[in-house]
């Protein structure tokens, strides 16, 4: 189903195309954000949402389709599919890992998330050790970009999608 959204570029619709989960190490993600995410122009680590959070991929996207249909107070952030931080194990039987993923929907091919794997398996809901999901926002928001800034004041009120 499409959106009746004009402004909505055609890259963006699905259109029939296939899922595509093959991302190069140096794809750009881009996600959006609201100023009080950020101190001193990175964002802070909890601003980013675990254990997954969504993404637009440069592939398919321009930096400001994350911002359609209406959130154009926001700022933009991007980080490498390579910046996503390595497996962590957290015991000798415990893997947990982070993966680029392909989600497209039908208003938003680049649609991806940023997904978490315990022992090589997805779980919507998953339990994750407070520490593991500090240091995994806390490695991310130290190799995230700032694109663009956020409209200083009017992201106030305005739920963000991405926050948890």
């Amino acid at each position: 189903m499409s959106t009746s959204n004009p402004d909505r570029p055609e890259r963006m619709f699905r259109a029939g195309r296939p899922v595509d989960p093959d991302f190069s190490p140096q794809e750009n993600l881009y996600f959006r954000y609201k100023e009080m995410e950020t101190v001193d122009g990175r964002v802070i680590p909890t601003g980013i949402r675990f254990p997954d959070f969504s993404v637009n991929r440069s592939k398919y996207s321009e930096p400001e389709d994350v911002l359609i249909p209406s959130y154009g107070e926001y700022g933009i952030l991007t980080f490498k599919v390579k910046d996503i931080p390595a497996p962590e194990r957290t015991n000798e039987t415990t893997l947990y890992e982070w993966k680029a993923v392909h989600e497209p929907t039908d208003d938003n091919y680049s649609h991806s998330e940023v997904q978490t794997f315990k022992n090589g398996e997805y779980k919507k809901k998953l339990d994750v050790p407070t520490t593991l999901k500090k240091k995994f926002r806390m490695i991310l928001s130290e190799r995230m970009s700032v694109i663009h800034e956020p409209i200083k004041g009017s992201a106030e009120g305005h739920t963000n999608p991405n926050q948890t």
